[in-house]
């Protein structure tokens, strides 16, 4: 069998777990899920994180506008900290991850 020439990854959900029960992610839920998806403030909010995931709104504006959509301020250090704390450790993908990318090259692709 021929060695591949390189490995791609996903991220979420393959070499890191993703839980929207926590940080962040779970205030917007629970805020959204007060006021229904199909209000103004959940189209809001789809548009906002549409706008994020597309590249079209910078993560500084983005930052702002969720603290505005929670009625709440918060720096910019924390909301990255709690943005991100939906991420946790799949067992055995961090060795896993350095076992092959030790003997050929790896590359990320992911929506995550």
């Amino acid at each position: 069998m021929n060695k591949p020439a390189a490995v791609i990854f996903d991220l979420g959900r393959v070499l890191v777990g993703v839980d929207v029960s926590r940080g962040l992610w779970a205030r917007i839920l629970n805020a959204l899920e007060r006021d229904r998806a199909d209000t103004p403030a959940g189209r809001e909010w789809k548009e906002i994180y549409r706008r994020f995931a597309t590249v079209f709104l910078p993560a500084e504006e983005f930052h702002l506008d969720v603290c505005r959509l929670l009625e709440d301020e918060i720096s910019y250090p924390d909301f990255v900290e709690q943005w991100c704390d939906v991420f946790y450790t799949l067992e055995g993908m961090p060795q896993l991850f350095r076992q092959v990318a030790a003997n050929i090259p790896v590359g990320l692709l992911s929506d995550t």
